[in-house]
């Protein structure tokens, strides 16, 4: 294949001489998701006009010319792209390129035919409205995107595409139908000479474009709790999606995405088709596919099934993801999913505009038709464990978005919502969070003590080639002095951001190169680092780890950009009032205790920060005899103790002194603090001093919030569903090495802030009286279980786990225990915690908001 350039536009040329044929496409970067407010479906209706004339040639003209040579031409509009594209003789050559290079670079937009076209674009609207797969789809692309551009219907909506005007598709076709936008592919029995000249003739007086052609897209912001959409239609069947966010197509992970989604649904033989769907014949079909555009996408398992086996169906999958993240799939049955994606490549060699559209697209979205062979070549990379290792780092719980669509005629009888769907997925792993142990759990942890004091231990597990290593120590924010509040956060930020041998920029580069990561961390009571490598890369990622440990500068300047980057931090911390108000709760609640500071610092006392006094402040804080460093994954223990003692043996006079931390003091009547800002709602958050990490009442607390919170919890029901005082309410509970918080949070309009405080109190009071029911207990210890079985599933979280709970005096296996303590709470060790903590009448209130707490609004109980 070759690339050529011409005036800005990127020409591919593939010449194939199986039939006197050439597919020609043109490849515009534009799609749905680069509209702006108020373009929604605004791309779609473009490629729609496109064909209605040009400068030279009458609506209709254009397809007829086309058809009239005995070709073929269409066009299709997506997230990412819009193409058009023909299929023709090869002696047509030059007009197939001259009709496509007048419809994207000469259109005319006759106002009579767009007013005819919108029409149409409705009728396909309405289209969409009666196709099950089309509206799940679209559910489920708005609810996983939310307001990302991918959540945007391509098509857009009867208002959006009512409202458009020929000026604004004139606007749309100047802004992105220029020729450094544009891949032409031509694929066929031509010359590529021949190709070129055409070319040249054929998009003479196109547009350059006037600047930087910009297409960034916004990242996905992390969820915590999995999502629903749920619609009544009316069909007989229900269809179901279950999607997980992934990254883009050029992330590495992608190869062995794909591989899974064969593994699970595609084909007869694959696991959902012979499991779910012939065994357990919970469903009539079933798929899986990994959504793979220019930004981030999905992996999705769709299925079709009669309404009263949907939550059969969910748990069936359930239990074969639950399988695969267990046991790694068998390499024979890796090979035939590789030889399934191999032979797509195959088949879509047999046409040419199967060729044209495969370059076409990998150009497009990469930047590099070459994109595809590297593709392949990771693909024959990927083992059986990464697979395992794949699927337990993206199909998580708390990533996930489901999508149903329920007859209309049972949802009369049985309304459902996405509560209720949220409920059908259980609180966990599908067996209530009893799996089998871990690889890494099997393996045991090996502990090892340097002369100096260090503490070090590998927990090593070798089914997947990577690890992740933690080094931390006592100190943290708490340990500041109000002049140098912000400068473990700040010191975080630099320890990776240049040494005494590398620049930021080396250190970035290196990184890259070792396919690791690097971070500094900072906590109330902690600082360190943390990382995540290949095994194979071990000895150069531990020399980096320590370099980083030992070396770091603190240096001008990444000094300078770090401080001013916190400054903008400080300043936007005040346009997000849910966590506004806890930063104002935490300071009414703590007073002059450190835990009341803001972990940032303030202006004041990062403007006294400098890059040597920073430096002195980690050296003298965090000597190397203090630290407590782990490794978890496929590392060798006499590897990583012979590194840690040539790297930190040697004696180190570093070392935090813990201060004298104020006592905490339990309010006494209501203590309020309030933040005015011109909000839609009132953000409240009402609590109590809370419990060490050492308590032995810390996990009957755990059970206790659940219990009030989540979808299915007291506050839920009580104050959202009954009273529809919020649409988020939520109880909460954080413990420390000093005391936490328990709190309950909400948010409301200005005129209904009375009642949700009311509504808090009134169920502090029923939590203190009442002992829970037995069926509130049981699902809020299955759903802490589950999750703490889910939330060690990776090394970095295991390390992180494991590292703290020795620093922090519970000892390196202290997670082992937590299933048992959690299953011990009684119903009575409920109660007493709450009639411990809680108060209905003494407590701490934090209100953002529009208008001051009235006395009134607060009230006795």
């Amino acid at each position: 294949m070759e690339t050529h350039q011409w005036q800005g536009l990127r020409v591919l040329i593939e010449p194939v001489s199986t039939a006197p044929v050439v597919a020609i496409q043109v490849w515009v970067g534009v799609g749905a998701a680069d509209e702006r407010a108020g373009e929604e479906g605004l791309a779609h209706l473009h490629e729609h006009m496109l064909f209605k004339g040009s400068a030279t040639r009458l609506p209709g003209q254009l397809a007829l010319e086309i058809e009239s040579a005995g070709g073929e031409i269409n066009a299709w509009t997506s997230l990412d792209q819009t193409v058009y594209h023909v299929v023709i003789s090869s002696r047509y050559l030059e007009l197939g390129l001259d009709v496509l290079a007048d419809a994207t670079c000469r259109a005319s937009f006759p106002a009579d035919e767009l007013a005819r076209e919108i029409e149409v674009v409705l009728e396909e609207i309405k289209r969409s409205d009666d196709h099950p797969f089309r509206l799940l789809s679209r559910d489920c692309f708005a609810t996983l995107y939310g307001s990302h551009p991918y959540g945007r219907p391509v098509i857009g909506t009867e208002a959006s595409v009512r409202s458009f005007q020929r000026d604004d598709l004139q606007r749309f076709f100047e802004r992105w139908y220029v020729l450094d936008n544009i891949d032409v592919v031509v694929v066929g029995d031509v010359d590529p000479e021949r190709v070129l000249r055409a070319i040249e003739r054929s998009f003479e007086g196109g547009r350059r474009a006037r600047g930087p052609i910009d297409r960034a897209l916004p990242a996905l912001p992390p969820r915590s709790e999995p999502q629903a959409s749920y619609r009544a239609a009316p069909f007989r069947e229900s269809f179901l999606q279950l999607a997980w966010p992934i990254p883009d197509l050029q992330h590495e992970d992608i190869p062995a995405l794909d591989l899974l989604a064969v593994v699970l649904g595609q084909g007869e033989s694959s696991r959902l088709s012979q499991r779910v769907k012939r065994r357990a014949a919970v469903v009539n079909e079933i798929y899986s596919y990994a959504f793979t555009p220019r930004g981030e996408g999905f992996f999705a398992i769709g299925a079709t099934t009669a309404a009263e086996q949907l939550p059969a169906a969910i748990r069936a999958i359930e239990l074969e993801l639950e399988q695969l993240s267990d046991d790694s799939a068998p390499a024979t049955e890796l090979q035939k999913a590789r030889s399934l994606l191999w032979s797509d490549l195959v088949y879509s060699k047999e046409t040419v505009q199967g060729l044209a559209r495969k370059h076409g697209f990998y150009q497009s979205t990469t930047g590099s038709a070459d994109f595809e062979a590297r593709y392949y070549e990771a693909l024959d990379r990927v083992t059986p464990s990464q697979l395992r290792e794949i699927a337990l780092r993206y199909l998580r719980r708390e990533a996930l978005t489901v999508g149903v669509l329920r007859p209309q005629e049972l949802d009369a009888n049985d309304p459902w919502s996405t509560a209720r769907v949220i409920e059908l997925l259980g609180p966990g792993k599908p067996d209530g969070g009893r799996s089998k142990p871990t690889a890494s759990e099997r393996r045991g942890l090996e502990l090892a003590q340097l002369p100096n004091g260090l503490r070090v231990g590998v927990l090593r597990d070798t089914t997947v080639p990577l690890f992740a290593v933690r080094a931390v120590f006592l100190g943290g924010s708490s340990y500041e002095t109000p002049d140098l509040a912000g400068a473990n956060n700040l010191a975080a930020q630099l320890i990776t951001r240049g040494t005494a041998a590398r620049s930021s920029e080396q250190m970035a580069r290196r990184l890259d190169e070792l396919a690791g990561s690097l971070d500094g961390v900072s906590g109330r009571h902690s600082f360190g680092l943390r990382g995540e490598f290949l095994s194979n890369n071990a000895d150069e990622a531990l020399e980096l780890f320590g370099e980083a440990l030992n070396s770091a500068t603190f240096g001008e300047p990444d000094f300078s950009r770090e401080r001013e980057l916190v400054y903008e931090e400080l300043k936007n911390l005040e346009d997000s009032y849910g966590s506004l108000v806890f930063r104002i709760f935490s300071a009414a609640l703590y007073a002059e205790h450190p835990y009341g500071r803001e972990p940032l610092g303030t202006a004041e006392s990062l403007a006294t920060l400098h890059p040597e006094g920073l430096r002195d402040y980690v050296r003298r804080q965090y000597g190397s005899s203090e630290m407590v460093l782990l490794a978890v994954g496929d590392l060798e223990p006499e590897r990583l103790f012979s590194w840690a003692a040539r790297t930190f043996g040697g004696e180190s006079a570093g070392s935090a002194a813990a201060p004298e931390f104020p006592a905490v003091t339990r309010p006494e009547g209501a203590r309020v603090a309030f933040r005015q800002k011109s909000s839609q709602q009132a953000h409240v958050a009402l609590g109590f001093p809370g419990l060490r990490i050492d308590d032995p009442q810390r996990h009957a607390l755990e059970v206790l919030t659940t219990i009030i919170s989540g979808k299915g919890g007291r506050l839920f029901r009580e104050l959202r569903d009954k009273q529809s005082l919020a649409y988020s309410v939520s109880a909460f509970n954080i413990e420390g090495v000093e005391p936490g918080y328990v709190a309950f949070y909400g948010a409301t309009s200005p005129d209904k802030l009375g009642q949700l405080i009311a509504g808090f109190r009134h169920e502090i009071v029923r939590t203190i009286d009442s002992l829970p029911a037995d069926d509130e207990l049981d699902r809020a210890k299955r759903y802490l279980i589950g999750t703490h079985d889910i939330g060690l599933q990776r090394r970095s979280s295991l390390a992180a786990t494991m590292v703290f709970n020795e620093l922090y005096g519970l000892g390196w296996e202290h997670h082992r225990s937590y299933r048992d303590r959690t299953d011990a709470v009684s119903r009575a060790d409920v109660r007493a915690i709450a009639a411990r903590l809680l108060d209905p009448n003494d407590f701490v209130l934090a209100v953002v908001g529009p208008d001051p707490v009235d006395n009134s609004e607060i009230g006795t109980i």
